[in-house]
């Protein structure tokens, strides 16, 4: 904290116009709003932040549910988005499946997502993966994969995986079964469900205009 208000005097006293952004997670945004509004001020314009999954139980937990005594991972996502756009700044969020989740669950976070960006304009860009085994040395899981094939074979498959930035059905997470083209392609739907609402602030939420230096501080 003490060098987050470091950076923020010394760019307050050297007037420099400078739009930036980052990276954090809902946790460390959630309570922060004065600190939020006050690097908005001195150039902070976006933020990234990884929403992932809808309930990080019904997956066996997650890193970076550290809150979770707080409130659950949607409500918190939620008041951190909120935040966010009371301080002008904008937001892109990741989103990962394939974890374990259910196909509910999945329309749930949808769900959510089109009611923040009716609500807020946020976020103003989503990120879509779907879980893969990395081939960490002695980490596999058991899976035994060699990774000497493309992830995703020519056809429908990797059409519909084209807008992924991670996605594989040959090699899935140790435990998980590889995605069928069916919820793949309910996921785009939703996805384009999602992205197609008009943001509550039009004129100011606009993805293009990330860094533009456009966007004042609330």
């Amino acid at each position: 904290m003490a060098n987050m208000r470091r950076i923020i005097d010394l760019l307050s006293r050297s007037q420099l116009d400078i739009p930036f952004g980052g990276q954090l997670t809902v946790d460390q945004i959630l309570g922060r709003g004065p600190l939020l509004r006050d690097l908005a001020q001195v150039g902070l314009k976006y933020l990234f932040i990884g929403i992932e999954t809808g309930d990080p139980a019904a997956i066996g937990g997650m890193n970076k549910d550290v809150g979770r005594r707080q409130g659950s991972w949607l409500d918190r996502t939620e008041s951190a988005l909120d935040l966010l756009a009371d301080a002008g700044i904008e937001c892109g969020g990741a989103l990962l499946f394939g974890l374990g989740e259910s196909r509910a669950d999945r329309r749930e976070l949808f769900r959510r997502i089109r009611s923040w960006r009716r609500r807020s304009g946020l976020p103003v860009v989503l990120s879509l993966n779907w879980a893969v085994q990395h081939p960490l040395r002695g980490m596999d899981g058991g899976t035994g994969y060699t990774y000497t094939e493309w992830g995703t074979p020519p056809g429908p498959m990797l059409e519909a995986f084209n807008g992924f930035g991670e996605a594989s059905i040959l090699y899935p997470l140790a435990g998980q079964k590889a995605p069928e083209l069916s919820e793949v392609r309910e996921v785009l739907s939703m996805y384009q469900e999602a992205i197609a609402i008009e943001p509550a602030r039009t004129e100011d939420l606009q993805p293009e205009r990330l860094f533009s230096g456009s966007w004042a501080a609330a």
